[in-house]
């Protein structure tokens, strides 16, 4: 929603696992069911990118749902429900908190997954490159359920520093099968040369620049 009009939220935003969603902010968007011209006052936030109307919605429109026929009823017509067919199972990979990578260098930034309620088995997830900007990117990193502690490793080959806001979105991740020998237990990293300038060197930091006040 890029050109939307934003108001304090008066909302609280939880994923299925009891996690915080942080909101920037209230909108009120227009919408058609089947034809019928709705208004509702909704939450923004930047991990969820799918239009999603509460139950809170529905009472006040006086919705009925009838789970034998598979209908909700909105005013005096009946709206077929359809099930949603999932494309494909990701996970939001997310910043945790503020960082600042320093020009020239590979840092490991905290991430958190988020998912959407769908239950899995345990396994492990991957991300793929991404790009971040010019010279910078976040490179080919594996992730584990287990692991409780969970980093991105992201490339600055430009001149300039490169800032990451906590609770932006850093890239999407998908589940993978790790063959024998591999793991998420240390870190897949693809090679990065800027095309600019590919004799320049790239130093390693094992965290990133924490941000100050006066940034």
């Amino acid at each position: 929603m890029p050109n939307a009009k934003l108001t304090p939220s008066q909302y609280s935003l939880f994923a299925a696992n009891n996690a915080s969603l942080d909101v920037v902010g209230d909108a009120v968007i227009s919408f058609a069911i089947d034809g019928q011209q709705f208004r509702a006052d909704v939450p923004v936030s930047e991990k969820v990118d799918k239009f999603l109307l509460g139950s809170d919605w529905f009472k006040k429109q006086g919705a009925n749902l009838d789970f034998a026929s598979g209908t909700v009823t909105l005013g005096d017509q009946g709206i077929k429900v359809h099930r949603r067919h999932r494309a494909g199972i990701c996970r939001r990979i997310i910043v945790t908190h503020d960082s600042v990578i320093p020009t020239k260098h590979e840092a490991n930034v905290s991430v958190c997954m988020v998912d959407e309620g769908v239950p899995l088995p345990p396994c492990d997830w991957a991300i793929e490159p991404q790009d971040l900007g010019p010279g910078v990117m976040a490179v080919h990193t594996l992730f584990s359920d287990s692991q409780s502690q969970l980093v991105a490793c992201i490339l600055n080959n430009s001149l300039k520093l490169k800032s990451l806001r906590a609770n932006s979105l850093l890239s999407m991740a998908e589940p993978v099968q790790c063959l024998s020998g591999t793991g998420s237990n240390g870190l897949d990293k693809s090679s990065f040369v800027d095309g600019d300038d590919s004799s320049d060197s790239v130093l390693h930091d094992e965290s990133v620049m924490p941000v100050s006040s006066s940034l």
